[in-house]
């Protein structure tokens, strides 16, 4: 039986920087749907650490985390202020680990990047659900 995902519920935006709307960001749109609640905790776990680091590695503008648990799916929703600071975030030691952990627990999932005009921000639910149906497969492990 293939896997289907659930609805992303409506996420609850965070901003971290005052968003400029002739400014183009990127948002990264992150699905992730887990086989099994034993590797919750490290999923939990990495979650944490890489929040920390996204703040101490500067460029993130915003962010929302809806979860479903009861279907151990996650989605992690960012905003960035750019290529760089985003490429230093998923270059990091810290995620590219969590990469490796999670990624043979993964049923599936999906991961899109689109740059957004910040007047178009936060992006509406009916386009992330959009950019994560068109994303490309998550290949981690």
């Amino acid at each position: 039986m293939p896997f289907v995902p659930s609805p992303l519920p409506e996420p609850k935006w965070t901003f971290r920087t005052k968003v400029v709307p002739d400014k183009r960001y990127e948002v990264l749109a992150l699905h992730l749907p887990f086989r099994s609640w034993r590797i919750m905790f490290s999923a939990l776990s990495y979650s944490l650490r890489l929040g920390f680091l996204s703040h101490r590695i500067g460029g993130l503008v915003g962010e929302a985390y809806p979860d479903r648990m009861a279907t151990l799916e996650t989605w992690k929703l960012t905003i960035w202020e750019d290529v760089p600071s985003l490429a230093r975030f998923s270059n990091s030691p810290l995620h590219l680990a969590a990469n490796r952990a999670l990624g043979p627990w993964l049923k599936g999932g999906s991961v899109a990047r689109v740059s957004v005009a910040g007047k178009d921000l936060p992006p509406a639910r009916a386009d992330l659900e959009r950019w994560l149906a068109g994303g490309r497969p998550l290949r981690l492990g």
